[in-house]
């Protein structure tokens, strides 16, 4: 048989030549994902639905399967929309479930409603009664003559498979028993350290699946005693037979053989890609956990949860930064230059609370350091997932001592540089540390410099200014001299020839482990900042905090009245994930919410409060809208080096006004960081592609499991031990995404649509039959539904741009997504920092990769017209900047 026409499992060996096969294989490894991989001719699409991964068959491989089964819905009209029946309303919606809401507000008024499918006399006094007749009155049915359609959904390939047959080579009772011991090893091992279930209750489950199969067995065997004695059979022939079925029930020895806690671990060991934590020992009697870099590696080469590619995917046009392999920083390194195919190491260190420090628990001193690491190589969608993110160290913060710690990381890295590591099937592999994510605690302890930012001289890793001059009038702008390696060592001198009278020489304390790394020093520089905290939980905190008391002193609102506003904020599906807090207390030093929380407030701050704006032209309301566009600009995950020379006079500006504005509080550190985020963009690229809150999400797991193991005596080796073990469950494929997920799909059928659809999609999908319609897309992670807004060009020698209003969403061959939209302009309005949309007539269909901004936007209606607040700036080209 052709191989090209064999299904391989993308978790193991096994080849099937049906669909069907293949399916009942993929059960197997459902304790690893939902996710249905296609596996013909080694394709690695995934599918969250079965009817989907039939459709990409037919589609991508133009073989021929049954389609499957989809569930039922109502097409749309000719527009793309649901029409509302009530006569005396008549409004569309892009949105089934959209209009189901909006008719059960006519019932309030009506006592009952119309069918909503043209020609249908049918009457309901309630949504569940429609829905039911609509499945089955007018499954499928549209307004259009079924009789018009010519042509088949599909062009039929000539190549078909049949939906069962037998696979090539019979399957032995052992492979079966093997297969059910991982299948049930992965389910113990996804519970306890997926799940965070405590060892003792998958312990009693474990007892409990033995006992019910044993009872399940013999109520089996007297069935079967009972049948063959109705039979005739002599006891002698019953007894041998029931005594061969016995024998041959392998489940039971398959729950047997990981019966306990401690073969189950073994198992795991054995049988799953599991790095040991080594045990470290420290000057001061203690000990910390090691998880060897090299091992790791080795490791991730056998991921089956992502593809572990050498090549780093450059930017394709010149002078955009996109990635921190687009920085300077990168491209000067020599070691990369001279190996472009060594994977690029991202370390991060941090500490963190096991109990919650201002709880019942809070006397507990349960705090420790852990040091992670991330894979550069991997695309920015999938590199900072939490299971992706790998430890690297675990130690009790009390016996943290940086020189001990960082000493046997710094080893590994030298001779990963130098002699690189053995991977079956590649040969020597070699990996350097590309940079070292953290907060500005975290990096200051790392790279040897003062760790008191509200009282040290100098308090800055990347220049060479003082407090006193930063304090001085116009400091807030000047520029100062770099911190350089030649400067960094100069410094190190002072301190050994001052025999410890100088605790620390312009704010150098000690030399950082790191600096022995080839190529490698903390000042070429190679901490980035982080805008969560900088930003974030730094400037947009303590400033927006001192505007919302300047307006509350003017009269503009009252904080209950702001708190009424945000609560009652229509927010969209993804802003409502980091909904702004309400603020209990104006007299506190900073708002209250994590970072992403407070980049949102920032965001929608025009538009929560834009009723309650007297005047626009006020100083302090223009300084808020300029922090605004600091904070899009800031967050932007591409940016073309023709807007920096912008950006630094946006900041500069906005340090003076704040300072002239609001004389009696004083800049602060992070201010002074704020002036330097130009210049990190051309070393580090997108600064959110180099922040730290994703490695933090990575404390969670620590924390939660600290809580199940209900156990704080040698807490990091256990914890080291847990992440391994599920480190382990992700490599054999529990990690494992796909890049475009799509809802609930049928076939576009172009017929069926208005004369302006059609012509639209015309021009930009040539084969019909080829593309599936669906009512929700996930590309990379990003989710788009009907009625976003969507990016899709400037408006030449204008500020505004041309938006679209997603009408219907396709995915065609090879993960092809394409909107057709309602093209509107957007027009900024100053007043808000923020878009009004004004809808044109036209459609124009759009594919994803394409968008100027691939963040789909919400819009929202304010004072009677719609405005749109983008995700962050537009600033991806030389030609327009838009906020």
């Amino acid at each position: 048989m052709d191989a090209n026409l064999l299904f391989y499992c993308k978790f193991c060996s096994n080849k099937s030549k049906s669909i069907k096969s293949h399916l009942h294989h993929l059960r197997v490894h459902r304790h690893l994902t939902r996710l249905t991989y296609c596996g013909l001719g080694h394709c690695l699409s995934a599918f969250r639905s079965e009817s989907s991964f039939r459709a990409h068959v037919i589609r991508n491989h133009r073989i021929f399967v049954s389609k499957g089964h989809n569930k039922p819905s109502l097409p749309p009209s000719s527009t793309g929309k649901y029409k509302c029946p009530i006569a005396i309303c008549g409004r569309e919606f892009l949105v089934y479930k959209l209009l189901t809401s909006h008719l059960r507000v006519h019932l309030r008024e009506f006592s009952s409603i119309p069918c909503v499918v043209d020609g249908c006399l049918k009457k309901f006094s309630s949504i569940n009664s429609l829905s039911g007749h609509i499945s089955k009155k007018h499954r499928q049915q549209t307004t259009i003559d079924h009789e018009v359609i010519t042509s088949p959904v599909y062009d039929l390939p000539e190549i078909s498979l049949d939906e069962y047959c037998a696979p090539e080579e019979e399957v032995t009772q052992q492979e079966r028993k093997e297969e059910s011991l991982v299948a049930l090893a992965q389910f113990h091992q996804k519970l306890e350290f997926k799940h965070m279930v405590p060892a003792s209750v998958n312990q009693v489950i474990s007892k409990e699946i033995r006992t019910l199969l044993s009872s399940m067995e013999r109520c089996f065997l007297n069935s079967l005693s009972s049948i063959l004695q109705d039979e005739n059979l002599s006891p002698e022939t019953i007894s041998l037979i029931l005594s061969s079925v016995s024998e041959r029930n392998d489940l039971l020895e398959v729950c047997h053989s990981l019966r306990s806690v401690y073969m189950r671990k073994q198992f795991y060991e054995r049988h799953f890609n599991f790095v040991v934590p080594e045990k470290v020992p420290l000057d001061n009697g203690s000990f910390y956990y090691y998880i060897p870099i090299k091992k790791t590696i080795r490791a991730a080469f056998a991921n089956k949860s992502f593809n572990f590619d050498f090549e780093l995917q450059t930017s394709q046009f010149e002078g955009v930064f996109r990635d921190f392999f687009d920085g300077e920083t990168y491209k000067s390194y020599k070691f990369f230059q001279d190996n472009p195919k060594a994977i690029p190491i991202i370390l991060y260190q941090d500490g963190f609370e096991l109990a919650n420090p201002i709880g019942p628990a809070k006397n507990l001193k349960h705090k420790l350091l852990g040091v992670y690491m991330a894979f550069g190589n991997l695309p920015s969608d999938i590199r900072f997932k939490k299971e992706n993110i790998q430890l690297v160290a675990l130690v009790k913060d009390c016996d943290f001592n940086p020189t001990e710690v960082y000493s046997k990381i710094v080893e590994d890295l030298i001779s990963l540089q130098e002699t690189g590591i053995e991977v079956d099937g590649h040969g020597t592999v070699k990996a350097s540390l590309a940079f070292i994510a953290g907060d500005n605690l975290g990096s200051h302890a790392l790279a040897g410099l003062v760790e008191n930012f509200s009282r040290s001289k100098y308090f800055c890793r990347y220049c060479l200014m003082s407090r006193a001059e930063f304090r001085r009038e116009g400091g807030e702008t000047r520029k100062f001299p770099r911190r350089t390696i030649d400067s960094y060592n100069e410094d190190l001198e002072r301190v050994a020839d001052s025999n410890g009278r100088l605790g620390n020489h312009r704010g150098v304390k000690y030399d950082s482990p790191f600096n022995a790394i080839p190529g490698f020093h903390v000042c070429a520089p190679a901490l980035p900042c982080c805008i969560g905290h900088d930003l974030g939980q730094g400037v947009i905190s303590w400033d927006l905090k001192l505007f919302i008391q300047y307006f509350v002193a003017e009269g503009w609102f009252d904080i209950e009245t702001l708190n009424d506003l945000i609560e009652a904020f229509p927010y969209s599906a993804e802003d409502r994930k980091d909904k702004p807090c309400i603020i209990k207390k104006l007299e506190k030093g900073r708002l209250a919410g994590g970072a992403w929380q407070l980049i949102t407030f920032m965001r929608l701050f025009p538009l929560i409060v834009s009723g309650h704006i007297k005047n626009p032209r006020d100083k302090v309301w223009k300084l808020m809208l300029l922090l605004r566009e600091i904070t899009l600009f800031s967050i932007a995950p591409k940016v073309h080096e023709s807007h920096l020379p912008s950006f630094q006079c946006m900041i500069d500006e906005y340090l003076m006004l704040r300072r002239a504005l609001f004389p009696h509080k004083l800049l602060r550190p992070k201010h002074h960081y704020l002036s330097h985020f130009p210049e990190l963009i051309l070393l580090f690229g997108c600064l959110i592609k180099v922040w730290t809150l994703r490695f933090e999400t990575k404390h969670s797991f620590f924390v939660r499991s600290w809580k199940s193991s209900n156990n704080s005596i040698n807490m990091p080796q256990t914890l080291a031990f847990k992440h391994e073990f599920l480190q382990s469950w992700v490599r054999s494929g529990g990690s494992s995404v796909c890049t475009v997920q799509s809802g609930e799909s049928v076939p576009y059928q172009h017929v069926l649509y208005s004369e302006a659809i059609q012509k639209a999609v015309e021009k930009c999908v040539h084969s019909f039959s080829q593309f599936v319609e669906t009512n929700s897309l996930s590309v990379h992670g990003t989710n788009y539904r009907k009625g976003d807004v969507v990016v899709v060009r400037h408006v030449p020698r204008s500020n505004d741009l041309i938006v679209g209003m997603i009408h219907l969403m396709l995915l065609g061959p090879n993960d092809d997504v394409t909107f057709l939209v309602k093209l509107c302009k957007a027009s900024l309005v100053h007043k808000y920092g923020c878009y009004k949309v004004q809808a044109l007539r036209d459609f124009e269909c759009c594919r994803q990769v394409d968008l100027l901004c691939f963040y789909p936007m919400h819009p929202y209606l304010r004072d009677t017209q719609t405005y749109i607040s983008l995700r962050h700036a537009i600033v991806n080209s030389p030609c327009n900047s838009s906020f």
